[in-house]
């Protein structure tokens, strides 16, 4: 932002957070998306889908989704 000319620039953070089970394919599309990118072996993607699935069930499920916020005034 500062480069395109704005001031007084401001960032927040706000963090989402899920126990519910409902929210289970975000967590599972992410690991889907890292062993088709190769960062992750297929096994590797299934154990800990199978371990996300089962915490989820067990009602032991967490998903964190950081929000950022920025804020600035425009050039006069």
């Amino acid at each position: 932002m500062l480069d395109a000319g704005f001031s007084d620039v401001s960032v927040e953070v706000h963090t989402l957070v899920f126990t519910e089970e409902a929210m289970l394919p975000v967590p599972v599309a992410h690991a889907r998306a890292a062993r088709q990118a190769g960062a992750i072996t297929g096994d590797e993607a299934d154990n800990w889908i199978s371990e996300q699935t089962r915490r989820a069930r067990e009602d032991r499920l967490l998903v964190a989704i950081p929000m950022f916020l920025a804020a600035g005034s425009a050039g006069t």
